[in-house]
């Protein structure tokens, strides 16, 4: 039995500042891989225009930021057996 198979997850992650200047994320699993930047600029504006997420009076995507793909690696030390 192998205990340290190695598992990758590709995901593209949108980013914001708040309104009271925190940062904000939508992230998307399984992404396509070939997202165009001028896609993801379009994506963001009309998220912020949106302010659909805005609570108390705090647009909490008010700046767009950035798109990035991020890959993580997982790789288990130990596993429970199964009971």
């Amino acid at each position: 039995m192998n205990l340290n198979p190695v598992e990758t997850e590709e995901i593209f992650e949108l980013r914001f500042k708040s309104a009271d200047n925190r940062t904000k994320k939508i992230t998307i699993k399984n992404p396509a891989l070939n997202i165009l930047a001028q896609d993801v600029q379009t994506a963001l504006d009309i998220i912020a225009s949106t302010e659909i997420f805005a609570k108390a009076g705090i647009d909490s995507y008010a700046q767009p930021v950035d798109g990035r793909y991020i890959e993580r690696t997982v790789r288990n030390v130990y596993v429970a057996p199964e009971v």
